[in-house]
């Protein structure tokens, strides 16, 4: 038997609805939250790394003398760019060999080299 206290019916289970409607938002706004903050976290972060590895204007800033670094360079003769392994010597750039000179002004750019990962790693 129903007790006539509280009544069942379409009506209260409308409220409850309503309820269940808005817990459920108001949880779903809070994960939103979460993630968007993580989203943020993540993209700072990438950016961090990026501006680790990216290409540093010779103009900008020459790195440390003999240690090998990936450089961006252009030929007078032909125009052409390319990258390689040199280090600066001196206040002049060579190959990774010793044996090629670079003119100054052919090296416009470098970036720290990229080790691959040790044994074990």
């Amino acid at each position: 038997m129903e007790d006539s206290n509280y009544p069942i019916g379409p009506i209260d289970d409308g409220v409850a609805n309503k309820m269940n409607e808005a817990k459920i938002l108001t949880e779903l706004r809070s994960q939103r939250d979460v993630f968007h903050k993580g989203v943020v976290v993540f993209i700072d972060r990438l950016q961090a790394e990026l501006a680790q590895h990216r290409w540093i204007p010779v103009s900008e800033r020459l790195p440390k003398e003999n240690h090998e670094v990936l450089i961006y360079y252009t030929y007078e003769r032909n125009q052409y760019s390319y990258t390689g392994i040199a280090f600066l010597y001196r206040k002049l750039w060579y190959s990774d060999d010793g044996k090629t000179v670079f003119k100054a002004n052919e090296v416009t750019h470098w970036k720290p080299v990229i080790l691959p990962p040790e044994k074990g790693e």
